[in-house]
């Protein structure tokens, strides 16, 4: 008879919530690193403009960052069910 798969467990929750806190701090750091860098090198624009563009582009995907936990959060409470459910034409 062959022996059955065992899956290792998954850890506690702080070693989880460390884990995806560095996954997540790391890729917003690689793509700081990879978009705002310097492309060319006169300059291409002034420096209050690479600012401005860099904090419009920041401000962006922070919102961006806010509606998905958002959606999730809701998601996970059992809200978009709620919502499918009031619908008259099901």
């Amino acid at each position: 008879m062959q022996q059955s798969f065992n899956p290792a467990q998954g850890g506690t929750m702080t070693q989880k919530l460390l884990y995806g806190a560095a996954i997540v701090g790391g890729t917003v750091l690689a793509t700081n690193f990879i978009f705002n860098r310097e492309t060319r090198e006169d300059g291409g624009m002034p420096a209050y403009e690479r600012s401005f563009l860099n904090e419009t582009f920041m401000h962006t995907g922070l919102g961006i960052g806010i509606i998905g936990v958002a959606a999730r959060a809701l998601h996970m409470s059992g809200w978009s069910y709620r919502l499918m459910a009031m619908n008259p034409w099901i």
